[in-house]
C-alpha cells in the first residue's frame, strides 16, 4: 500500500491478508518542490496586460456566467481555465517529480496527485474472512507449485488482486445488464476496427456516459497504483525464483494463471496472472475478457519480447477492469490494433517498461489513454519510438486521465496518417489532405454535452522528435486540459494545425519545454493560441530556439475571450511567420467589443530575431496589434 505524509512524501509497502507487513523496509519517494518560474511568468504577463489596460482577470475563463457541460468535468481543468498562467507551474512540477528507482508506485501516485487525483489512501485492507481464505486457496491449488518462495510470492500477488477487485467493485460504475451488453458489442468491434472512418472510433454510445457519470476516478487510480505497488515489491523475489522446467498453468475463480520459465515461450489468451521469468517471448492477444471487474497482471522479467494484439485489447488495457503489464528488461516490440499500451476505459490500465530500446505501434486509443478511467504508459530507459494513428500518446477523453511518460533516451513520437480531415473550412485552406491526430498530450470533450479529460505526454531527458498533423502536442478541445511537457534535450516539434500549446472552444493547454535548443514548426493555430474562451500556452524556459509558422500563431488570441500566450524566457531565438502572429488579437466577428481576445508573445531575454512582413518591430516597450495583441522583447 501507499501512504502520503504531511511533507508530501509517498511511502510504499505491501500488506498481506490479515494486515501483516510483508517487508520491514518501506521505500519512500519524497520530491522537494522546486521553486517554479510561475512567479516570473505571472509578473511578465501582468505587465504586458497593463500596456493594453487589462489585468490578469482578463485571462480568467470560461466567462459563461453559469455551469455548462458539467458531465465528465475534472477539477484540474477548471483550475487551468480560471488561471491559465498556473499551467506553467503545473508543467514545472510534473517535470521535476523525481522517479526514484524502486518507488514506481509512489512516482505514479505523485503524478496523479498533481493532476488532481488524490488516491484513496490508506486503502482498506483485504478483509480476512473464511471466504477470503477459501478464495485464496482456490487461486493456488496445492499440487501446482512446489517452490516455497514462489508460493509465498504468489500469495502476495493474489492477495493484491483480490484487494484491487474489492476497490473496483466500489469505483467501477456498476454497469447494468443492458448497459453492459451494449458496451461489449461496441468495444469488441472497436478493438479490431482498422478503417479510415472517424465515427467507429468514437466512444459515443449513451451507455459509456451513463456508467461514466457513476465512475469514481480516484478509486480506479487507487486500484491500479496499489496493484503496481504489490508487483514492484515482489519483483526482487521473482528474480530469485528458479524457473520451472515446464510452464505451470491452472484455472482459478478469477481467471487463468500461468508461470513460465526462462525459455522462448508463446502466450495467448486471457490471464488473471501471467509471469514469464525470461526468454524472448511472443504474446498474442493476451488481454482481459470484456467483463466488469476483471483484474489482469502480466510480469515479464527479461528478454526481447514481441507483443501483438488484434482481436482482444492490448497490453495494459483496463477495459471495465484493472490491468497491469510490467516488462522489466529487453528490447521489446509492441504492435497491434486499437486499445492497448496503457488504456483505462471505465477502468484503469498501466503498461510499464523498465529498460530496453522499445518499439510501440498501434491504431487508436493507444499509448496512455483515459476515458472515464486512467490509462498510463511509462518507459523508463532506452531510445524508443512510438507510433499511433489516433487518440493516443497521452490522450484524455471525457472523465479520464491519459498519461504517457518517457524518462530517459532519445525518442521519437509520431501520430496520424490514417483518418483524413473532412472539415470543409479547413480543407479549403489547405493545399493537400491532412489527418486527424489528437495525440501527444491532447484532451478532448464531446461538444456541447460532455467535458474532456486530461491528456499528458511527459518526457524527462533526451533529444526527442515529436511529429503529428492536426490537433496535437499540448492542445485541447471542449473543457479538456492537454499538456506536452519536456524537461530537457534539444527537441523538435513538427505539426500542422491546432497544435503546440493551442486550445479550442473552452479548453486549456500547454506545451512546456524546460531546457534545450528546440525547434517548433507548424502552419496555423499553433505555438500558443487560444480560440473561443480557451487558453493556449507555449512556454520555453531555456535554450536557443526557433519558431516557424505561417498564420494566426505564436501568441494569438481569436474569437470571444480567446487567450493565447507564447513565453520564451532565455536564449537567442528566431520567430518566423507570414501574418496574424507574434502577439496578435483579432476582433471576433458578430460579438461585442467586450469579448475581444488576448494574444501575447513575451521574450524575456536574449538576442532575438522576429520575421513577419509589414509589421512594426518588437521592442522592450512592447508592440500592440489588434487592440489586445502584445509582443515584448525584454532588454
Amino acid at each position: 500500500m501507499l501512504i502520503r505524509d504531511l511533507a508530501g512524501c509517498w511511502w510504499s509497502g505491501v500488506r498481506a491478508a490479515g494486515g501483516g507487513l510483508v517487508f520491514g523496509l518501506w521505500i519512500a519517494a519524497c520530491t522537494p518542490q522546486p521553486e517554479t518560474p510561475q512567479g516570473l511568468a505571472e509578473t511578465a504577463v501582468g505587465r504586458a496586460l497593463e500596456k493594453v489596460g487589462l489585468t490578469v482577470e482578463a485571462l480568467s475563463l470560461p466567462k459563461l456566467g453559469r455551469p455548462y457541460s458539467t458531465p465528465g468535468r475534472l477539477a484540474v481543468v477548471d483550475a487551468a481555465l480560471q488561471r491559465p498562467v498556473s499551467m506553467v507551474g503545473l508543467s514545472r512540477r510534473l517535470a521535476e517529480i523525481d522517479p526514484i528507482a524502486g518507488a514506481r508506485a509512489a512516482y505514479l501516485a505523485h503524478l496523479l496527485a498533481e493532476l488532481g487525483t488524490e488516491l484513496s489512501y490508506p486503502v482498506s485492507e483485504l478483509v480476512d474472512t473464511a471466504a477470503t481464505a477459501e478464495l485464496l486457496a482456490a487461486m493456488m491449488p496445492a499440487d501446482k507449485v512446489n517452490d516455497a518462495r514462489l508460493k509465498t510470492t504468489l500469495h502476495l500477488i493474489f492477495s493484491g488482486i483480490l484487494q484491487v477487485q474489492q476497490i473496483y467493485q466500489g469505483a467501477g460504475g456498476k454497469p447494468g445488464t443492458r448497459e453492459l451488453a451494449a458496451l461489449q458489442d461496441h468495444l469488441q468491434a472497436s478493438v479490431s476496427y482498422g478503417g479510415p472512418e472517424l465515427d467507429p472510433r468514437r466512444l459515443m454510445p449513451t451507455a459509456y456516459h451513463a456508467i461514466g457519470e457513476r465512475i469514481e476516478l480516484e478509486g480506479l487510480a487507487t486500484a491500479v497504483v496499489q496493484l503496481l505497488a504489490v508487483v514492484e515489491e515482489v519483483l526482487p523475489r521473482l528474480r530469485d525464483i528458479i524457473p520451472p522446467d515446464a510452464a505451470l498453468e491452472w484455472s482459478t475463480p478469477l481467471g487463468r494463471v500461468r508461470i513460465a520459465g526462462g525459455g522462448n515461450d508463446h502466450h495467448s489468451g486471457a490471464y488473471a496472472l501471467l509471469i514469464d521469468l525470461g526468454g524472448d517471448d511472443v504474446y498474442q492477444d493476451v488481454g482481459q475478457p470484456l467483463e466488469p471487474g476483471r483484474i489482469s497482471v502480466v510480469i515479464d522479467l527479461a528478454g526481447n519480447d514481441t507483443v501483438r494484439w488484434e482481436k482482444s485489447a492490448g497490453p495494459g488495457a483496463g477495459l471495465l477492469g484493472i490491468s497491469l503489464w510490467l516488462d522489466a528488461d529487453g528490447n521489446d516490440n509492441y504492435t497491434g490494433s486499437n486499445m492497448g499500451m496503457g488504456v483505462g476505459l471505465l477502468g484503469a490500465g498501466v503498461l510499464w517498461d523498465i529498460a530496453g530500446n522499445d518499439h510501440y505501434q498501434g491504431g487508436s486509443m493507444v499509448e496512455g489513454v483515459g476515458q472515464y478511467g486512467v490509462g498510463i504508459l511509462i518507459d523508463e530507459a532506452g531510445d524508443d519510438d512510438y507510433a499511433a494513428d489516433l487518440y493516443g500518446q497521452g490522450f484524455g477523453g471525457p472523465g479520464g486521465i491519459g498519461i504517457q511518460v518517457d524518462l530517459l533516451g532519445n525518442d521519437s513520437f509520431f501520430c496520424g496518417g490514417l483518418v483524413p480531415d473532412r472539415a470543409p473550412d479547413r480543407r479549403e485552406r489547405h493545399e493537400k489532405v491532412h489527418y486527424i491526430s489528437m495525440c501527444q498530450g491532447y484532451a478532448f470533450g464531446i461538444r456541447p454535452q460532455i467535458s474532456g479529460g486530461v491528456g499528458l505526454l511527459l518526457d524527462r531527458e533526451g533529444n526527442d522528435h515529436y511529429r503529428a498533423d492536426l490537433f496535437a502536442q499540448g492542445s485541447s478541445y471542449w473543457f479538456g486540459l492537454g499538456m506536452l511537457v519536456d524537461r530537457a534535450g534539444n527537441d523538435s516539434y513538427d505539426a500542422f494545425e491546432h497544435c503546440q500549446g493551442e486550445s479550442l472552444h473552452l479548453g486549456a493547454a500547454i506545451l512546456g519545454d524546460w531546457a534545450g535548443d528546440d525547434s517548433y514548426s507548424g502552419y496555423e493555430h499553433c505555438q500558443g493560441v487560444g480560440i473561443d474562451r480557451a487558453a493556449g500556452v507555449l512556454y520555453d524556459y531555456r535554450g536557443d530556439d526557433s519558431y516557424q509558422a505561417t498564420r494566426l500563431s505564436q501568441g494569438t488570441g481569436l474569437k470571444p475571450f480567446g487567450a493565447g500566450m507564447l513565453i520564451d524566457v532565455t536564449g537567442n531565438d528566431r520567430y518566423q511567420s507570414s501574418e496574424g502572429s507574434q502577439g496578435y488579437a483579432r476582433k471576433p466577428a458578430g460579438f461585442p467589443e467586450s469579448q475581444w481576445p488576448v494574444g501575447m508573445l513575451l521574450d524575456l531575454g536574449g538576442e532575438d530575431v522576429f520575421e513577419q512582413p509589414d509589421v512594426p518591430p518588437v521592442t522592450a516597450q512592447g508592440r500592440v496589434r489588434g487592440r489586445q495583441g502584445i509582443a515584448i522583447q525584454a532588454d
